[in-house]
């Protein structure tokens, strides 16, 4: 890390102490991150080899480049190389993106990797195969960490093809899970990182969302363009029906079943931060009860590992008193219609920097299909990002303009329903998605459901949200000094402990900056 100006050194210090992300393994982090950048740029030549691979091109008929790394994408898990390719035919860019070890919990939860990608690649098939509306890159080929690769059969010799036609026609006939068009393509070299190849997707097609939301966030005509389009992609992956909450996984055969663990955001970033594993990678849930009581779990055992989980002993109890109440009073918040289902497909990660919109703010693509799993309906809910704040930040003043842009937005969704006469199946009779969103947000049940979807917003989302409901003062002294007291046994004890940790990392935070911490 550069040394920062010794004037300077407090000050940051001050500032990462108070952060509830760890400093220091963001730190550590970055060094990686940047390390990996320089491995992948001295492994270019094994990288365009592998793209001639992928794409069926003979390296006698073609050729392929690494961008420079200044054209390089860094995302929040991924580095995204542009490879350049060119052949007798055609000149044309595509996307390497590469997971980065480092910021999953590859270490304690092994095989983490192959698991992320399995899920995202069998996202992308049963996209092209059940939303061929809904605008995505095409896929070429993807491999993973354990040296296995898979390619399109379209960019296969020809008997390849025909072959898997006639395989995904007898699955089909059968009435197996869905095979894919992709098969096992070896790659001639060791080769052993977790990957997708890409179509690029340049500017003239769209630019990213969050590039121009400034400009046209507050254009009345833009912003009914996408909430029209990003209505079509909510209902696209929605009205179909799933059995059970999970993820789509890619199989060793080439097809895909929903039988992973409901792989979110929000977990991935959890398990990296030190919370082991409680969701077992094929286990998916038919009964919505027993995915929350899990959810919970997961969010108990981020605090109890990570070291810097709480500021003091009464932010410690504070939020144990919380979990607390979470759990009391989570029988308010499930829908006794729906908890064995349906459940339906959902965006658990769709933000400004996954979208690419043309100047009418129309969606033309979608770039990142990471973290999408079939969820109780109780979890459908409109964007927050829609009025430019987070969760967190919506109360008050800014509560009533996400208001009001959650009407215009439900009547446009409810228009596109319309039209496209898309229902879910239920106890009660076939239901619109449009009804399972409005419930949520007029029961209030979204703010339960955003704190189990959260990393560490849950206790603010709480105290302004759910403990209203239930005629609770966060600041009370009975709430904090008796609530916490059910969240386990020993729970004074666990208080300690979590102190000495917070004690422990503002040590190491001190000698990261080499100065004296503060009493």
């Amino acid at each position: 890390m550069n040394s920062p100006q010794a004037d300077s050194v407090p000050s940051m210090a001050e500032e990462a102490a108070k952060d509830d992300w760890d400093y220091i393994k963001r730190q550590s982090e970055a060094i990686e991150t940047e390390a990996l950048h320089t491995y992948l740029w001295e492994q270019r030549h094994l990288i365009e080899a592998l793209v001639l691979h992928h794409l069926g091109l003979a390296p006698d008929s073609a050729s392929s480049s690494v961008l420079p790394q200044a054209e390089w994408l860094c995302g929040r898990f991924n580095i995204c190389v542009p490879v350049k390719v060119t052949s007798h035919t055609a000149v044309e860019k595509v996307i390497v993106r590469f997971a980065m070890r480092h910021k999953f919990a590859e270490d304690h939860c092994l095989g983490f990797m192959n698991e992320k990608i399995s899920c995202e690649v069998a996202t992308y098939i049963w996209m092209q195969e059940n939303c061929p509306s809904v605008p995505i890159p095409h896929l070429f080929g993807f491999g993973f960490t354990d040296g296995r690769h898979f390619t399109h059969s379209k960019h296969r010799p020809f008997f390849v093809r025909l072959v898997r036609s006639a395989w995904r026609q007898l699955y089909k006939c059968l009435r197996w899970p869905v095979l894919s068009s992709y098969v096992s393509h070896a790659f001639p070299h060791q080769f052993e990182m977790g990957y997708l190849i890409l179509e690029f997707i340049d500017q003239d097609s769209g630019r990213m969302l969050s590039q121009v939301w400034k400009d046209g966030c507050s254009d009345e005509n833009k912003m009914k363009n996408l909430f029209r389009s990003l209505s079509r992609l909510i209902l696209s992956v929605g009205r179909i029906p799933q059995p059970r909450i999970g993820s789509f996984t890619f199989n060793s055969d080439g097809a895909i079943t929903l039988t992973n663990r409901p792989l979110t955001c929000s977990m991935a970033i959890m398990e990296a931060q030190g919370a082991q594993r409680v969701l077992e990678r094929h286990q998916t849930y038919s009964c919505t009860d027993a995915f929350v009581s899990d959810l919970l779990s997961l969010h108990d055992s981020r605090f109890l590992n990570q070291r810097n989980a709480v500021h003091g002993y009464r932010d410690c109890r504070a939020q144990m008193a919380t979990k607390s109440v979470l759990r009391a009073v989570q029988h308010h918040y499930i829908n006794r219609k729906t908890r064995y289902g349906p459940y339906s497909l959902q965006f658990t990660d769709i933000h400004q920097s996954n979208i690419l919109v043309d100047e009418g703010y129309n969606i033309k693509c979608l770039i990142d299909l990471e973290w999408i799993c079939s969820l109780p309906t109780e979890m459908l809910a409109v964007p927050s990002w829609l009025t430019g704040c987070c969760i967190q930040q919506l109360y008050g003043e800014k509560l009533g303009e996400f208001d009001e842009i959650h009407k215009e937005f439900m009547d446009i969704l409810s228009e596109e329903e319309k039209a496209l006469g898309t229902f879910l199946p239920g106890t009660a009779g076939p239901q619109p998605i449009s009804h399972y969103i409005r419930t949520n947000w007029t029961s209030k049940m979204v703010w339960f459901w955003y704190c189990l979807d959260s990393v560490n917003i849950m206790y603010e989302v709480a105290e302004d949200h759910i403990y209203p409901e239930f005629s609770l003062d966060p600041q009370s002294k009975e709430l904090e000094n008796h609530f916490f007291r059910l969240w386990c046994r020993g729970a004074e004890s666990v208080v300690q402990t979590k102190v000495k940790d917070r004690e422990a990392y503002l040590k190491s935070l001190a000698a990261m900056f080499r100065i004296t911490p503060s009493a």
